[in-house]
């Protein structure tokens, strides 16, 4: 099941007042903001992998591995609950979900950049792609995790709103990453929608740490 038991603390922000740790989270999240938008930020490092089994992609999964990367939570504006992979799963086509926060790897994504302002969005514990099933066109399409291919269902862009959210949109069908039906329950589904400004289609990112 999806874990409850809190939230996750970051530890890797400097000592002193939580005023100062605010302060740090709010000047990282502000320059993330602008490297994602302008198409500029990779975290995880390298490019996109296009395919599977081949000694070039062993080889960058050594690479990207032996790299610090960065981790961030995706909350949801209208409940503040986290893009999850349920039960925290590795299989490829398992449902995205929105979770109650509690610090998981199957919370915790990184983007790859794979250029014209797109990224893969890949989850820590499985290190697949943030999918859009069967790179279907169709509003109300489910989300899944799927093995990282290149296709441009697996391709996103931020689009930043105010107060520091962001649509997040799929290449291949310019729809939305929205909460279906605006559902404020753990487990509640997740789907491309069409955009329609609604803050269950507003998404922030709040970061969860460095591993590597």
């Amino acid at each position: 099941m999806i874990g409850r038991s809190g939230k996750h603390q970051s530890t890797d922000l400097p000592p002193g007042s939580h005023g100062r740790r605010r302060s740090s989270r709010v000047a990282l999240e502000s320059l993330l903001a602008a490297l994602l938008v302008g198409g500029l930020l990779v975290l995880g490092g390298g490019p996109a992998w296009a395919g599977t089994g081949s000694a070039a992609t062993a080889s960058s999964a050594a690479s990207v591995g032996a790299q610090a990367v960065d981790y961030y939570e995706i909350r949801a504006r209208h409940s503040d609950k986290c893009l999850d992979v349920a039960n925290a799963s590795v299989a490829h086509g398992t449902r995205v979900v929105q979770g109650n926060c509690w610090g998981g790897a199957n919370q915790r994504w990184r983007w790859i950049a794979v250029g014209n302002g797109y990224y893969e969005i890949r989850p820590q514990h499985s290190g697949k792609c943030l999918d859009v099933a069967n790179a279907s066109n169709a509003h109300g399409t489910p989300v899944v995790q799927g093995d990282c291919w290149g296709g441009t269902n697996q391709h996103w862009r931020f689009v930043a709103l105010a107060n520091g959210f962001y649509e997040i949109r799929a290449r291949h069908s310019d729809k939305c990453l929205d909460v279906a039906n605006a559902s404020q329950a753990h487990a509640g589904p997740v789907v491309q929608g069409d955009c329609w400004g609604g803050t269950n289609q507003h998404w922030r990112l709040a970061y969860a740490g460095t591993w590597g």
